[in-house]
C-alpha cells in the first residue's frame, strides 16, 4: 500500500533521500519481484531449479568474469536455469514500476494470499498463515519460507 509502489525505477534515484517510501522501493520491489521469479522457474522446471541455483549460476559468473553487470547476469543466468527470458519483466516491473501482483498460490500449503481493491490505493494483497497447519507443517513451512 506504499504511496511509491508504482514509481519507476529512474524516478528512484531521485526521491530516494527525499522519502522513506521511495527508499524502500528498490528493496521492496527486489523482494517482490524474486518470489514471482522464484515461483516461474519452479513451474518451468517441475520444481528442478529455483532461486538459488540462479544465484550460485550469477555467483560463478561474476568469478569467471567481474565485468558482467548485475542485469545482463540475472537475465542470462534465469534463462540458463530454464526459466526463459524476463527482458519484459524487469522492463514492466523495474523500469516502469508497474504494480507486481504475486500468484494467489505462491505459498500455497503454508500461507494464504488474500487480495482486495481499496478505494483510492487500488489492488491490495496480504497473507494469513494457512488454517489448520500441523507442526510438522508449519515447520516445513518455515524451511521453505526462509530460505
Amino acid at each position: 500500500m506504499s504511496p511509491a509502489r508504482h514509481i519507476a525505477n529512474r524516478d528512484v534515484m531521485a526521491g530516494f533521500w527525499r522519502s522513506k517510501d521511495v527508499q524502500a522501493v528498490p528493496y521492496q520491489c527486489g523482494a517482490i519481484l524474486a518470489w514471482m521469479l522464484d515461483a516461474r522457474l519452479r513451474k518451468q522446471t517441475g520444481g528442478q531449479r529455483d532461486m538459488h541455483d540462479v544465484l550460485l549460476r550469477m555467483r560463478d559468473r561474476s568469478i569467471e568474469n567481474p565485468r558482467h553487470d548485475v542485469r545482463t547476469n540475472l537475465v542470462r543466468s534465469y534463462a540458463e536455469e530454464g526459466g526463459g527470458p524476463i527482458d519484459d519483466w524487469l522492463n514492466r516491473f523495474i523500469d516502469q514500476g508497474e504494480q507486481m501482483v504475486l500468484p494467489v498460490d505462491l505459498f500455497s500449503g503454508c500461507l494464504k494470499m488474500l487480495e482486495e481493491n481499496k478505494a483510492g490505493i487500488g489492488r491490495v494483497q496480504s497473507v494469513m498463515v494457512e488454517p489448520g497447519l500441523s507442526e510438522r507443517s508449519a515447520e516445513a513451512c518455515v524451511d521453505r519460507l526462509g530460505r
